[in-house]
């Protein structure tokens, strides 16, 4: 044998060797990844049982509480359900009524006895549509409708029942329109106030004429984000917020319902978007 043939024997031992070590390594020696802590555990598990399918407001707030969650989505939906009826079901007659002023009481606006009839039966008329239609998911609030998805309410009149009772008689809730209102023909946007401390939230755009999407279908209703900067440069736009000081007689007094009250809420809720 030459020493050329050697050296190469030489090789050949020294890689088997080589090969033969790192397989030995491999069943030896487990890669340990690290594990999740406990709390970091249960922050998952809470937010995969508690949030509604679209967890968009539990993403975004992760320190509210469940109840609070669910409010400020009861928030959105009164928003959403506002847009949809100034730029749906306008017949000229909501917009006279919703014309005077930049903030009106939800309770005001559907009692069924008061100043605002056009707009109190549309809104009625929306909530029981949006109850029965097929969840969007991705252009409306997160489902189901706050107050209408409890142990035992079936039937759709008893879900529309139970959401009125949550947003008129649990809560005291009113409409702010930072710019007012104009047209019909224009779009509308809708949010709700933020029950943390941010100067904006998420929302929708009823848009002024759909466009079309890149497989032909028609949009009507896009997200939004709304702020400060936002209002500047929309018109149309409707804010869903808690009041404190509601003024009615009926059941949402919050000199009879300590739940108006929103002790546990440490801002002014007038000025968000003023």
């Amino acid at each position: 044998m030459n020493l050329k043939e050697k050296i190469m024997k030489t090789q050949n031992i020294l890689a088997l060797f080589l090969l033969v070590f790192v397989l030995s390594a491999c069943e030896k020696d487990e890669i340990q990844l690290p594990e999740a802590s406990t709390e970091a555990n249960q922050v998952i598990t809470a937010s995969s049982q508690e949030a509604s399918p679209s967890s968009r407001i539990f993403t975004t707030d992760p320190g509210l509480t469940l109840e609070q969650i669910e409010f400020e989505n009861a928030l959105q939906w009164v928003a959403y359900l506002t847009a949809n009826v100034l730029k749906n079901y306008n017949n000229g007659f909501v917009l006279e009524e919703l014309n005077t002023k930049s903030v009106y009481s939800l309770n005001d606006l559907l009692d069924p006895t008061g100043s605002y009839q056009t707009f109190n039966q549309n809104f009625r008329d929306a909530v029981f549509y949006a109850i029965h239609a097929e969840p969007d998911l991705e252009h409306e609030p997160d489902r189901p409708l706050t107050g209408n998805g409890g142990s035992g309410i079936t039937t759709t009149s008893e879900q529309t029942e139970a959401f009125f009772e949550y947003i008129l008689e649990d809560n005291c809730i009113e409409l702010y329109f930072p710019n007012g209102t104009t047209n019909a023909n224009l779009a509308y946007s809708s949010t709700a106030h933020p029950l943390n401390r941010d100067p904006f939230n998420d929302g929708f755009r009823y848009l002024a004429q759909p466009m079309t999407d890149i497989d032909g279908n028609l949009i009507y209703i896009v997200d939004a984000d709304i702020n400060e900067i936002y209002v500047q440069f929309h018109q149309n736009v409707i804010v869903a917020r808690p009041n404190r000081n509601s003024g009615i007689t009926n059941v949402g007094d919050p000199a009879k319902n300590p739940a108006c009250d929103y002790g546990e809420y440490n801002m002014n809720f007038d000025l968000f978007l003023d």
